[in-house]
């Protein structure tokens, strides 16, 4: 069994306590080792057992600061795949809170159950992501690739969706109160069960007319203004 406050404690005890010639020197040996794992690995071979190898782990850490890297290293050394899986994920969350940067690359990631409130994910591709039960209030997901993802139980709560790709999503029993999802792509994408009160439509691809009236008795707001402001600095 995972004790997750461990795990946290140990990413805030890292970041606090390390001084930056050490995280230095950290990043530079363990850049040198996964060199040369990924040297006398043969890539073509399936492994012979279910642990991924060193330089599986760390290639997953490529979208995130150099910092934040050396971190994600000096994980390995834990004694299971469990406990880099929990600290990978919530350095990756660290990292999206702290650094605002456009298009980040997140498909296929896993953040369920987290706290990504008030997030700079403008652009960012999250398809195929699993963002079930997380909490995504205020953030800014305008032009987001959110194409097959799960957000099923998912608050997003006053986010900014404005001209997101959301084909094929799953939002059953999403908290859409008060977002904007104006010029939102919507084909094939499941609002079963999503409060919808206040939340803002308009200009959307994939919304039928029955759909649209189904939405307005369930509290949604069709038809506003779409403002030319999506260039507001971060």
């Amino acid at each position: 069994m995972i004790d997750h406050t461990k795990v946290e404690e140990a990413i805030d005890n890292y970041f606090n306590n390390t001084p930056t010639a050490k995280i230095i020197e950290n990043l530079d040996r363990h850049a040198i080792d996964r060199d040369e794992d990924l040297a006398r690995e043969n890539l073509d071979r399936p492994s012979i057992n279910n642990d991924k190898s060193r330089s599986e782990k760390l290639v997953k850490f490529e979208e995130v600061s150099s910092v934040f890297q050396d971190a994600a290293f000096i994980a390995t050394s834990l004694e299971s795949q469990q406990s880099l899986y929990l600290l990978r994920k919530q350095i990756l969350i660290k990292d999206v809170l702290e650094r605002p940067i456009l298009y980040r690359k997140l498909r296929s990631s896993e953040l369920s159950h987290t706290n990504l409130s008030h997030a700079n994910l403008r652009y960012a591709d999250l398809s195929r992501s699993d963002l079930s039960h997380a909490n995504l209030m205020y953030a800014d997901l305008i032009y987001a690739n959110l194409t097959y993802a799960n957000l099923c139980g998912t608050n997003l709560a006053y986010a900014n969706l404005s001209s997101a790709s959301l084909m094929n999503t799953i939002l059953v029993g999403a908290n859409l109160n008060s977002a904007d999802l104006r010029d939102t792509n919507l084909r094939e994408a499941n609002l079963n069960d999503a409060d919808v009160k206040n939340t803002k439509f308009g200009y959307n691809s994939g919304v039928s007319e029955l759909m649209k009236q189904d939405l307005i008795a369930r509290g949604a707001i069709f038809d506003l203004p779409l403002e030319e402001d999506y260039d507001l600095k971060f």
